[in-house]
């Protein structure tokens, strides 16, 4: 057997907001877009640090939507898209993509509203090959779920149940 299946995928897809704490500082500017207050926006900045500012300036490219909306892209040092999506209120909503230093897509799942993650979810290896494909309901992984080796075959399927593993098909 596969010692590869008993491992811990690349990306754990049965943590939905594992993104959210990869950028905290997107919490804070999205509190600042709400209240509309450039003074305490540029306040933020400058205590989160030099690092943050840098980053702010020259790796992410921010278009406010409304006063608590925004799309967001993320960038590599090499100039190459990381992420892009749409932050509200604290958490993401509607398309959101991630992508690997190479160009391809990584990841590529929805949002609702409250910022949980709904509909059918995908991630690839960086050759562009499915990883994994599963659905979400409300959050929580749900039905069945397909995880395939780089070369784009089935390795395992599984039925999953409210978010937790419920059988190996």
């Amino acid at each position: 057997m596969n010692e590869r299946r008993n491992q811990t995928p690349k990306h754990n897809y049965q943590t939905p907001k594992a993104q959210i704490k990869t950028f905290p500082f997107l919490r804070i500017l999205s509190h600042q877009f709400k209240t509309k207050n450039m003074k305490r926006l540029i306040l933020a900045l400058a205590i989160i640090g030099n690092a943050i500012i840098s980053i702010a300036q020259s790796h992410v490219e921010l278009d406010t939507l409304n006063e608590s909306t925004f799309k967001y892209k993320l960038y590599y040092e090499n100039g190459q898209l990381e992420e892009e999506g749409y932050w509200s209120n604290g958490k993401n909503i509607g398309e959101f993509k991630r992508y690997h230093e190479n160009g391809n897509l990584a990841q590529a799942f929805n949002f609702n509203k409250e910022g949980r993650r709904f509909g059918v979810q995908r991630y690839f290896y960086s050759n562009g090959n499915i990883q994994f494909i599963g659905n979400w309901e409300e959050g929580k992984i749900s039905g069945k779920a397909n995880e395939f080796d780089e070369l784009g075959q089935v390795e395992e399927t599984k039925l999953f149940i409210d978010g937790k593993l419920y059988s190996k098909i």
